[in-house]
């Protein structure tokens, strides 16, 4: 559902944001750690790479944000409540470039934290093979395991409710 929010807050196609994000974060990590990462873009290919990835992102927030100034969306997305909010100093609203900062943190915290919570999911499964397999009897039991077994069907928002162990366990 988050995945479907930030789209849908954005107006952008998955692919388009998601491929130059990752490289995004990665550069920014480093330029905290690493005080000649600036220069690297130079002379490393995969420095100047993420400098370009870290371009084409500033590009992409600021045509979301205009297209937000310009048509503002449904009153009750995070996009219409960050377009009301006003500076308590000056009741002015958000400037574009604040505004693109906050919907760039919407978006790093929403992508963050989802790939952080499978990694876990992942990583206790592997450990807890009796968790593994309580989760891969409800998923048999609603024809959504083993993947490639006949009458496997992919999963649906309307099986999310009646997959309780495995909703429990995330």
């Amino acid at each position: 559902m988050a995945h479907f929010q930030c789209f849908c807050l954005l107006h952008c196609r998955p692919s388009e944001y998601l491929a130059v994000f990752y490289p995004v974060l990665k550069a920014q990590a480093e330029l905290v750690n690493n005080p000649w990462y600036f220069y690297q873009r130079f002379w490393n290919r995969e420095v100047a790479k993420q400098y370009r990835c870290m371009a084409k992102h500033d590009d992409l927030m600021n045509q979301k944000v205009q297209r937000l100034i310009k048509s503002p969306p449904a009153d009750y997305t995070i996009a219409a409540h960050l377009l009301a909010v006003k500076d308590p100093a000056t009741g002015k609203p958000l400037s574009p470039n604040q505004l693109k900062a906050e919907v760039a943190t919407f978006m790093a915290a929403g992508f963050e934290t989802t790939s952080h919570a499978i990694t876990w999911c992942l990583a206790v499964l592997a450990a807890h093979e009796d968790i593994q397999q309580k989760v891969i009897e409800e998923l048999m039991a609603e024809g959504l395991a083993p993947a490639g077994a006949p009458g496997v069907r992919d999963i649906e928002a309307s099986d999310l409710g009646k997959l309780t162990y495995l909703s429990g366990f995330i």
